[in-house]
Parts: C-alpha cells; structure tokens; sequence
C-alpha cells in the first residue's frame, strides 16, 4: 500500500511539535488546534496564540488560499454557460502580459481583466459567438475578446456533476446520466469535491473539469 504525505501538514507538525521540550497535553492542545486552524481560522477550537510564529504564519496562508480559491469557484458559477449544447475549444496559454494573452494555437485574445497565473497553463473556453468566449484556466473564469486569429471549436455538453461514488469512477450528473471513469482517471475524478461544472464532447468520450481545467477519459455511459 502507497502512502500519501501531505507537504503542508508534515511542515505544520515539524514546525510546531518539540517532542523533547513540551509536556503530552500541550503537544495535544496544539495538535488539535493546528487541525482545527487548517478548517477555518475561524474554527472555535482555533487558537493561533499557543503555535509557534512559523506555525501561525503557514496557518494564515493557507486559509487565505483556500478563501481565495472558494472566491474563484464562486466567479465560475456567477458566469458559467448555460447547461446545455454548447461549442467549445481547448488550448493552453503560450504568453500573457496583463489582459492579453496568446494561446498556443496562434489566437491572440483580450481578457475582461489581468492575468496572472502562469504560461502553459491549459484553457478550457466556451464560445458565446466567433469572437467572444468564456475562458476557464485552473480555478478562475475570464471573459475574452478575439484580436486575431482563429480557433476551430467543437460541440458538446455542459453539466454539473453532482455526485461521486466509488473513489470517482462513477460520477453522477445533474441530468441524471452516469459517467464511468478508468482506474487510472480516478487519481483525479476521485479528489474532485462535487458539485463542479464540466463540458463534455458530443462524442461522450471526455470530460473537463472547468474548476481545474483537466481533461479525463470517458470510459462509458452507465
């Protein structure tokens, strides 16, 4: 049996347990208050006082990402297309300065806002009409205009998914159809926490994410 170690946790332990200095209880009381601090800061069992400043400070940023993250999740669902047929395009992103950024395809596109994230980052975006579309790249949703070139779209489905079961090989859609993944796609499809929107090819062979801007292999329809 593998065994998954989580980066932040072991740094938060190692940082504020010393075995040979402090009393049971207290390694106790701090345990249960880093778990708690790790849910929400606002947690009534959080108590940053007694952690030490390297422990606090991992504490903070980690909540201030996960808020951050919720607050993308939040702007996808405020702009995300209507569920139903749709055309679509994948891609990812080559070169981005401020709201511009050029796709690898050679399209170059105008976003609603800056860009901050990272180059090669892969795109997911739902087109309103030939040259305007609904960019989703890993957790946050952006409005683009086309300045030059051309994408070739495809048709296909959005939904929501509503459901996991078995550790993610079977997902549960919001129109009631049930999707089955491979074992191998499960590394993914198992860690993602429903409800999250996806677009699906007319084909039904994949499935996106457009949290995450991921891509998995359909197995079948159940």
């Amino acid at each position: 049996m593998k065994i998954k170690y989580f980066p932040a946790v072991i740094l938060l332990l190692v940082t504020s347990l010393s075995i040979g200095a402090e009393s049971l209880d207290s390694l106790r009381e701090k345990l249960r208050s880093i778990e708690a601090c790790r849910l929400s800061l606002k947690n009534e069992n959080c108590n940053l006082q007694i952690l030490d400043p390297n422990t606090r400070d991992a504490l903070t940023q980690l909540d201030q990402l996960a808020n951050g993250r919720s607050a993308s999740t939040n702007r996808i669902q405020s702009i995300a297309a209507p569920q139903g047929n749709v055309q679509f395009f994948t891609d990812s992103i080559s070169d981005a300065k401020g709201e511009i950024i050029q796709l690898a395809g050679g399209s170059l596109w105008r976003l609603d806002r800056n860009y901050f994230g990272l180059a090669l980052e892969d795109v997911v975006a739902i087109s309103s009409d030939p040259k305007t579309a609904t960019f989703y790249i890993y957790g946050d949703a952006y409005i683009g205009r086309l300045l030059k070139g051309s994408v070739t779209t495809s048709s296909g489905i959005t939904a929501s998914v509503i459901q996991s079961m078995g550790n993610g090989t079977v997902l549960k859609l919001s129109n009631g159809v049930m999707l089955e993944f491979d074992s191998y796609d499960t590394y993914n499809t198992g860690y993602w926490l429903p409800p999250y929107r996806v677009v699906i090819d007319s084909g039904m062979m994949n499935m996106w994410n457009l949290n995450k801007s991921k891509k998995v292999w359909i197995k079948s329809v159940l």
